[in-house]
Formats: C-alpha cells, structure tokens, sequence
C-alpha cells in the first residue's frame, strides 16, 4: 500500500522495473488494517504510485470497491446477547479457482482474504507484461469506495449489490 513515496524512491523503483525487477503490486483504496490495529486512528486512503502505475502500464479506480458475492464471509453484525449473520460482500476469499497456479509469486497460495479490494487494470496498448494473479468471481460488481470509508455495516450493503457478471483483476 504505497503512500507518500519521495521522488528519490519512485526513480529508483522505476530504475530497478526498467532494468528487468518484477514488482508485485496490491493497490488499495483503503489499508483498513491501520484503523483496526494502529493505536493512532489514521485516516484511510487509497494507494499513491505516484506515476509508477503509468509506467508499469496499469490504472486503479480508489472511488470503487469490489464486492464478491460468490466469495464473501459471513459475519456477525449483531451483539453479543443477539447474533444477526450476514454476508459480508466487501470481505471475501479468493480460492484457487481465482488464483493463477502457474505464476511462482502466487503458485502455493489455496487462499486470500481481502477486507476490501480495488481493481486493476491494464492500460491499452502499453507494452507491459500484465498478468493477473488474483481475480474474483463473475458474480461481483463495483460499489462506490464510501461503503469502506464510512465503514457501513454489511447488512446495508447487500442491497446494492447487482452483479455485473464480470470478474474482477486485484493483482
């Protein structure tokens, strides 16, 4: 999750890419696990490349957040005294059949969860390799980033789901 890189750190990036280094990149529209475990409430914020993506031949949307139907956790929104379960379509697993087996970086993976995730995609006609290693189901859609900002209970988001019936790239 790429923030605030100087100008001295994205040359040399960009100088290591451009003479053969492979890079995998995990762009997010929110790193959740800052607010969940850092003493300090930091604000959440999307990925910043910092032109890196351009060069590498992708983009990334932090306005859209992937909810995965097929692949979602069931959680407790309830109390203690009072379980209320419900699927929660922003959290979700990719399994293997989402992994590609035949990349070395993703090859022993059987699971990933994602407490939120953004898209990736190709840039046309950029003369990058891009090959996706994880993807989620075709019973997902793209729902608006505020649904991860604003931390809104899964059961208000169920009914904005419609699947677009197209997977999605996230790495």
């Amino acid at each position: 999750h790429p923030q605030d890189l100087s100008q001295e750190l994205t040359d040399a990036i960009a100088k290591y890419t451009r003479y053969g280094g492979k890079i995998l990149i995990l762009a997010d529209l929110a790193a959740e696990a800052q607010r969940i475990y850092s003493p300090v409430n930091k604000r959440l914020t999307p990925s910043a490349f910092n032109g890196l993506n351009t060069l590498w031949g992708f983009d990334f949307n932090p306005n859209v957040t992937i909810a995965d139907l097929d692949n979602s956790i069931t959680v407790n929104t309830g109390s203690k005294k009072r379980s209320s379960f419900v699927q929660d379509i922003i959290q979700f697993t990719i399994n293997k059949d989402g992994i590609n087996q035949t990349q070395k970086e993703t090859k022993y993976l059987s699971q990933f969860l994602f407490a939120s995730a953004t898209p990736i995609m190709p840039l046309p006609k950029h003369s990058s390799t891009f090959i996706p290693l994880l993807i989620t189901s075709a019973n997902s859609a793209l729902l608006p980033s505020a649904v991860v900002y604003e931390n809104v209970n899964p059961i208000d988001i169920l009914p904005q789901f419609k699947s677009d019936d197209s997977q999605k790239i996230i790495a």
